[in-house]
């Protein structure tokens, strides 16, 4: 199996993502809708809830992509793959081609990992 996007394990992460999600799902729906990642990976496993998440619209054009609890591509290969010569070309292939599409999703992720400056003192 190969698989490619975010881990979300903190609340604060899944919010970033999904309020990013409000505002860009139609530019991220595009990037799931390239021909060559719908050929490559199986589908877009989402793992949703069974409702929108609390303090989020009910009716929205992205309601199933902010339901989701992860945001990711995969597929399987055949076992024998692994034993190829240019295994590492088809990895490589593959995470070339998820790479938008977890570049996208780590946006979110970044802006709330980023260090905020500690005042010392009342001084900056």
């Amino acid at each position: 199996m190969i698989a490619a996007g975010p881990t979300c394990r903190k609340k604060d992460q899944l919010a970033a993502i999904r309020h990013w999600l409000l505002e860009n799902h139609a530019a991220f729906r595009k990037v799931l809708q390239k021909a060559a990642i719908r050929k490559t990976f199986s589908g877009f496993d989402g793992n949703s809830l069974t409702r929108p998440p609390k303090g989020f619209p009910k009716e929205h054009p992205a309601l199933d992509l902010i339901q989701c609890r992860q945001w990711g591509l995969s597929t399987t290969l055949p076992a024998e793959t692994a034993l190829e010569a240019d295994f590492a070309a088809t990895l490589i292939r593959h995470f070339k081609l998820a790479a938008p599409v977890v570049n996208a999703l780590n946006t979110p992720i970044a802006a709330t990992l980023s260090t905020k400056k500690k005042v010392l003192f009342g001084l900056d």
